[in-house]
């Protein structure tokens, strides 16, 4: 950041000086104080071998002057101009040393148990994550496609698209559409990302940690949980606003050994469904936006509408305001859920 500050600071005095050179070689401007040409004369020092080759090359008769400070001065007002748009948003692709909480195994800090949350341990914060980015046990999974992934994505992430329907992460077997991996294919997918039964996975998107919870559902419905797999609070959206290492160097890691144990208990049947619902005792959740609730817009549904009986509540509802989003607190969640029904004494079914 120092950097970039002295950088930026630089390149102002530049476009400063040589601006005022090339205005003043077309038009008349009133004398500046001599510490002006004295400041001038310091900043262009280094570049007296330059400027002496364009006083003899277009200094001669017969070349107008405008020419002259076109070719010596413009140059510098150009390039100077350039770094002062593009040094704000220059961002290191390199990797930050090790350090000493950088070792085999996760580090705990307050961050990691954030306030406020009621399971803390499905989140990683920023600063955790930052401080075990280097950790054996630790495996950032990027859930974006491909291609975002490529452009950039944090140093040492492995790529899993969540986010195609046709791709790796769902059963392409399954007439369904979306439907999780069967034990073998999950077994081979994670293993093929270097994750094992005692890895720490993170998993990060762009997308306000919608596609990050699908890949921890999945996991723990796997047998993957006890705090092993976490959302990146904020996403990547957090970690680019506070100017954390982003790369594009893909990453091979060697091959894991994951052992899955699914749990029926984390997923619900058709049939379940249906015969849950008229039962005071359980709740039924639509997370959809309002427009495929009531309807109106089926995105990539058969049909419009919703279960009979289901109550409402936009899945955005659960972060907070603004560019950077986060989880709401457990309070405040709590507060949102009661308010359509759903406490905690009732079986709770979401889609």
């Amino acid at each position: 950041m120092f950097l970039k500050i002295v950088l930026w600071i630089l390149s102002l005095a530049y476009f400063a000086t040589s601006g005022v050179v090339v205005v003043n070689s077309f038009t008349w401007l009133p004398s500046f104080p001599s510490a002006w040409y004295r400041a001038q004369g310091i900043l262009y020092w280094p570049l007296g071998p330059y400027q002496y080759l364009m006083a003899n090359v277009l200094g001669g008769p017969g070349i107008p002057y405008q020419a002259y400070v076109a070719a010596a001065w413009g140059p510098f007002f150009l390039l100077s101009l350039a770094a002062l748009i593009f040094i704000p948003r220059w961002r290191r692709n390199r990797p930050k040393k090790q350090t000493a909480a950088a070792t085999s195994e996760t580090t705990s800090t307050p961050d990691q148990q954030t306030e406020g949350y009621a399971h803390p341990e499905l989140l990683a914060e920023t600063d955790w994550l930052a401080q075990n980015l280097n950790a054996g046990n630790v495996v950032v999974v990027d859930v974006r496609n491909a291609s975002s992934y490529d452009k950039k994505h944090i140093p040492g992430a492995v790529n899993i698209d969540v986010m195609d329907r046709r791709g790796e992460f769902y059963d392409q077997t399954n007439p369904v559409k979306w439907w999780v991996l069967s034990k073998e294919q999950i077994e081979r997918l994670l293993s093929s990302k270097g994750i094992s039964n005692d890895t720490t996975v993170v998993a990060v998107d762009d997308a306000d940690m919608l596609w990050a919870s699908r890949l921890l559902w999945t996991l723990e419905y796997y047998g993957h949980g006890g705090g092993k797999v976490k959302v990146l609070n904020g996403g990547l959206k957090k970690w680019r606003a506070e100017d954390r290492d982003l790369t594009n160097v893909a990453v091979k890691k060697s091959a894991g050994k994951f052992m899955a144990n699914p749990d029926a208990s984390k997923l619900a049947t058709k049939q379940q469904v249906l015969d849950m619902l008229n039962k005071p005792e359980n709740f039924l959740l639509a997370a959809m936006p309002e427009g495929e609730f009531k309807g109106g817009n089926k995105k990539s549904a058969a049909r419009g509408g919703h279960i009979p009986g289901a109550s409402h509540l936009d899945w955005t509802q659960s972060l907070t305001s603004g560019d950077v989003k986060v989880f709401k607190p457990a309070a405040e969640l709590a507060g949102m859920f009661a308010n359509i029904g759903f406490t905690r004494d009732k079986n709770g079914v979401v889609y």
